[in-house]
């Protein structure tokens, strides 16, 4: 198993589970794809964007928040006690 970290920095969650599984966990930065392919980052979108109206696919939806629960979301995602993806919905 390789091991390899873009920013330089070694990530404060442990890779252990990941190794032990020999499960793959990959990262981009998509700011940076947008940048350098912003077509290609378009296509993409289309691509999932078709797939998610067809239900080939689904969102993993970790959690729901309100306007006012919306800080509560925020720190879930800031200290990695999220899995999947945060919803802020106004009501």
């Amino acid at each position: 198993m390789r091991v390899g970290f873009a920013s330089g920095t070694l990530p404060a969650r442990s890779l252990s589970p990941a190794r032990v599984k020999k499960s793959s966990r990959l990262g981009l930065r998509w700011g940076l794809c947008r940048q350098h392919d912003p077509e290609a980052v378009a296509e993409a979108h289309r691509v999932v964007t078709g797939l998610a109206a067809d239900g080939a696919i689904t969102p993993l939806i970790g959690g729901r928040f309100t306007l006012d629960e919306a800080a509560d979301g925020l720190t879930r995602l800031s200290t990695g006690d999220s899995v999947g993806r945060l919803v802020v919905a106004p009501c």
